[in-house]
């Protein structure tokens, strides 16, 4: 059993492998889209301006983008030596400062911490164990760094394989790949199995209490990690009566949700209507104030009686305790699969359901039964 650990210039990729005499099936594939090598050249760059105390806002572009090159020449430095000397001219002053491996390694840990997640991920999908692990594969340029080298090592236990380059062994793997698909003579025993390294899915609406219809929730269709090729069949429905068209959109990832929204008004005596929305998975917002022509409110006392308002645009599931739970549930909805994807789904609907009535009482009553579900469900996830 393999273990690659690919970290790039901007994404870092996870598979497990099992090798079996010429047969490589993948047995499970995770990563993280929004951490690589640049982030660990970031970290260098910020050392450098938090010690010289320059404001990046008083920078123009293109002494950013100089600064980034030195910070990024002297992140390679670290591979033969044991601390850096960062130093430029700016404004025709002078800025340098001396760091530290030790140093550099203590400010990367919120990055290296990153890197956990998906390892985790892959190796529960795969149904092993770190222990379990015959080999660590080391691919990409960024996993010459030390900081990243250390970590891993540390990680699983081991010194990871890097005895071919990690920037060519992406072009070899990629030879090979190549040579199995036009069935070349020298690989034509080698046998490769992949997998789906993202649920696809699509959106569709549910009914929710009262009747009121919903957009927006994901169906997934072809879970993570199921062995490819594969074909899977879900039948929906019309949403209404005499509906003579379905859209459908192709989707992929593991959210519960497709795009969701949040739209509070808040309206008081002196018919003044706040109106905000915010997109959830973004935390984008627009906010819009619509004024009785006849009110005689300047806009700042608008905002401070707004201001005095605040409390009651705090909703149910902005409490904290509830947003710990959902965000609990959400995490979870994402590591599971199958039958466990659909009880936690079915949990987390219901809590939600309760929550819009925005009765306290009721909200307490169904936080506690959903907290023991979900505990229930995480349990039997580990006891697999």
């Amino acid at each position: 059993k393999i273990l690659v650990f690919d970290l790039g210039g901007g994404t870092f990729d996870v598979s497990v492998l099992e090798v079996f005499e010429k047969i490589l099936e993948v047995r499970a594939v995770a990563g993280d889209n929004f951490l690589g090598g640049e982030d660990f050249t970031e970290i260098l760059l910020q050392m450098f301006f938090n010690r010289c105390e320059i404001e990046e806002a008083d920078l123009s572009d293109r002494e950013i983008s100089r600064l980034r090159e030195m910070a990024e020449e002297a992140k390679k430095e670290f591979s033969s030596k044991e601390k850096v000397l960062l130093k430029t001219t700016l404004k025709e002053k002078e800025y340098s400062t001396e760091i530290t491996l030790d140093q550099y390694e203590r400010s990367c840990q919120i990055l290296l911490q990153k890197i956990r997640k998906p390892i985790e991920k892959s190796l529960k999908d795969a149904g092993i164990h770190l222990s379990d692990i015959g080999e660590v594969l080391l691919v990409g340029g960024a996993t010459k760094l030390p900081v990243v080298r250390s970590f891993a090592g540390r990680l699983f236990g081991r010194i990871p394989n890097s005895a071919i380059d990690p920037d060519q062994v992406v072009a070899e793997g990629a030879a090979v790949a190549a040579a199995m698909k036009e069935r070349n003579e020298t690989v034509k025993e080698l046998i490769l199995t992949d997998v789906c390294p993202f649920t696809l899915g699509t959106e569709i609406c549910i009914q929710k209490a009262g009747g009121i219809k919903e957009n927006g929730h994901y169906l997934p269709i072809i879970e993570r990690n199921t062995t490819i090729p594969v074909s899977r069949t879900h039948r929906v429905y019309t949403a209404s009566d005499n509906q003579t068209a379905l859209k459908v959109e192709v989707l992929q990832g593991e959210s519960r949700y497709t795009i969701s929204a949040d739209i509070t008004f808040t309206y008081d005596v002196n018919s003044i209507l706040e109106v905000i929305v915010k997109v959830v998975n973004t935390n984008e917002e627009k906010r819009l104030i619509i004024k009785n022509e006849g009110t005689d409110l300047t806009d700042e006392e608008i905002e401070e009686r707004l201001e005095k308002l605040a409390d009651l645009k705090i909703l149910p599931r902005d409490k904290e305790e509830n947003k710990l739970l959902m965000a609990r549930g959400d995490r979870l909805y994402e590591e599971a699969t199958g039958d466990y994807r659909t009880l936690i789904e079915d949990t987390l609907r219901e809590f939600e359901q309760v929550m819009d009535t925005q009765d306290r009482a009721k909200i307490e009553d169904a936080r506690t039964k959903a907290k023991e579900r979900l505990d229930q469900i995480e349990k039997a996830m580990e006891e697999e």
